[in-house]
């Protein structure tokens, strides 16, 4: 994999590959499994139907799966939405869930390109 591609997408490929100690085929075998991740899917089904718990499951499960991964720039607006959804502050979800879909489709796009 273009490591400096995944990098320019906000990768930490060195923070999230010492996670995987050290182990360079095992975190982009991963890397390239998180391309059939479906939590954002299923996180924006739940939105759309206005199933805030359920899609607060979903991201939650998105932020830690990109947190492991280090896609740096989806685990942060996930873990903001994560917090906004236990508080009940839906006041700026709208906005909140179109950046999580254009984080996740660059991070997607740098991976499936790299």
């Amino acid at each position: 994999m273009n490591e400096e591609r995944l990098r320019a997408a906000g990768i930490d490929y060195d923070g999230a590959l010492m996670r995987f100690v050290q182990k360079r085929e095992i975190y982009e075998k991963y890397l390239r499994k998180f391309l059939d991740d479906t939590h954002e899917a299923e996180a924006l089904q739940a939105y759309r139907a206005q199933k805030l718990d359920e899609m607060q499951e979903r991201v939650h499960a998105l932020k830690g799966v990109s947190g492991t991964l280090g896609l740096i720039p989806l685990y942060k607006i996930t873990a903001e939405i994560v917090q906004d959804l236990r508080t009940g502050n839906t006041q700026d979800l709208e906005r909140k869930v179109a950046r999580m879909q254009e984080e996740n489709q660059k991070i997607r796009e740098a991976i499936g390109g790299a």
